[in-house]
């Protein structure tokens, strides 16, 4: 009922069955195809869309986020694109709708649309290719990076280089690695968590162990999954004595050990053993 009073205050004619979908405790109600939301004039703006097209994609509803679509190509005089201010409004629901056909893995339909997007801006880009990468098409993705790159873009998104550094850890593509970090670097993403985590793992995977390690030690913030992520890397290149000491220096501090730390820690003490 609060989700419900809340978008209707926003927008009095938001409509029951889209506040059941964003709402976590309603059961979803689907709209009939010819209802009037999908046959008549928009009754919603360009934040209710894209926020139904979030839902959609989070969730798997790719025949409701499609039938958004032709809802919106039907009304698109409803996106006037005479100011800046609507042109923005447009590029934001093109982007919701390209990660909804990325997100439901729809990424012949996310890549007719990106071909045929009026304007396209940093976030159109970042969402085709982590579809792409998600879906292990490394080729189409990375060839879109490369696209990218090479149109002079280099503004990437925090999940969008996350996405590539775990296919680059996937693929064991050690080049690629230090071009992305750079990236990272240029995008001032050098201490967030989590894509410190996939530069660690993905230079770790190459055998680039100075490089992982380097990345470890300068990171101000760390996780268990930092601390496993380079005691594992440690012991995969054979560099058993500091991985055992990296583990006793992370049981100093308040970080704990979970099950993989451990697991990764026997292995290197097998392998440890076994060269003494």
């Amino acid at each position: 009922m609060k989700t419900r009073w809340f978008f209707q205050k926003l927008n009095p004619h938001f409509p029951n069955w889209a506040s059941s979908l964003i709402s976590p405790s309603k059961t979803p109600i689907f709209p009939n195809p010819s209802s009037d939301m999908m046959t008549s004039r928009f009754v919603l703006n360009h934040v209710d869309i894209s926020l139904l097209l979030s839902v959609c994609g989070r969730k798997g509803y790719l025949h409701l986020g499609s039938s958004l679509h032709a809802s919106i190509i039907k009304n698109f005089e409803f996106f006037d694109l005479g100011s800046r201010e609507n042109l923005r409004n447009v590029i934001v629901v093109w982007n919701s709708l390209l990660s909804m056909y990325s997100k439901c893995g729809a990424l012949w339909d996310a890549g007719k649309l990106f071909d045929h997007m009026p304007v396209k801006d940093t976030v159109s880009w970042n969402s085709l290719i982590s579809g792409f990468l998600r879906s292990g098409d490394f080729e189409m993705g990375f060839g879109l990076f490369k696209q990218m790159r090479e149109l002079g873009i280099y503004q990437f998104d925090q999940a969008t280089l996350t996405t590539i550094l775990s296919a680059c850890d996937e693929l064991d593509f050690c080049p690629v690695n230090k071009m992305i970090h750079s990236l990272v670097v240029l995008n001032g993403f050098e201490q967030e968590i989590t894509v410190g985590n996939a530069l660690i793992t993905a230079y770790f995977k190459c055998g680039c162990s100075s490089s992982g390690r380097r990345v470890f030690d300068e990171m101000f913030d760390k996780n268990v999954i930092s601390w496993t992520a380079a005691i594992s890397g440690l012991a995969q290149n054979q560099f058993y004595e500091d991985s055992l000491k990296l583990f006793a220096k992370m049981r100093c501090g308040s970080v704990h050990p979970n099950s993989v730390t451990y697991l990764s820690l026997l292995s290197a003490l097998f392998w440890f053993a076994l060269t003494k």
